[in-house]
């Protein structure tokens, strides 16, 4: 057996990827698509970890940290090279990169009628959490909320309320408004 090559992703890899999903991932998201895998890989170019075998993509994850939490979506593997230690080997990338950032655990967002994966995330060790349940919401006109903290200037454009609130519409401001605007507004589950 070749060696497998665990790399992070770059643009020119996003159309493959995509490909890939559709007959390795189980389930689809709304941010299955060119804008949101590109999106991801430009603000953060090292969370999309694929594996290769001779050049050919056999498996990725996603392993997003915010600065709080170490999230993991998308492990998939190519179903002819499945049980081949490509799982193991990205979620050791992903934990790697968790810890290097600070992270202290991980958690996976698994499909419940996707035992496969619940079989491959619990021999890796993870563990469901019965008590938590996700809660999800499309956003498709969301808005920047801004309590202007004192003494720092609100987001840009930001025109405060009474109570000292602002809102403008995100799609109004322009990618880098938004990135400076990150830390005064939150963003109601964008991403």
């Amino acid at each position: 057996m070749t060696e497998l090559r665990i790399r992070a992703a770059t643009p020119d890899d996003l159309d493959t990827v995509l490909a890939f999903w559709r007959t390795a991932a189980e389930g689809t998201s709304i941010s299955d698509d060119r804008d949101g895998v590109d999106r991801l890989v430009a603000r953060d170019p090292l969370a999309l970890i694929l594996a290769e075998r001779e050049g050919e993509l056999v498996g990725t994850v996603i392993a997003g940290f915010d600065g709080w939490r170490c999230h993991l979506y998308r492990l998939a593997v190519h179903p002819q090279h499945r049980r081949q230690g490509i799982g193991g080997a990205l979620l050791a990338a992903a934990e790697d990169r968790f810890a290097r950032l600070g992270g202290r655990r991980g958690d996976a967002t698994v499909l419940t009628r996707n035992v496969t994966a619940q079989h491959a995330w619990r021999a890796a060790g993870y563990s469901p959490q019965e008590q938590w349940r996700r809660w999800v919401k499309p956003l498709t006109n969301a808005l920047c909320r801004s309590f202007t903290l004192e003494g720092q200037p609100g987001p840009p454009g930001h025109r405060p309320s009474a109570k000292g609130v602002s809102v403008r519409p995100w799609a109004s401001l322009p990618v880098p408004d938004i990135e400076r605007s990150l830390p005064h507004c939150r963003t109601m589950g964008r991403g």
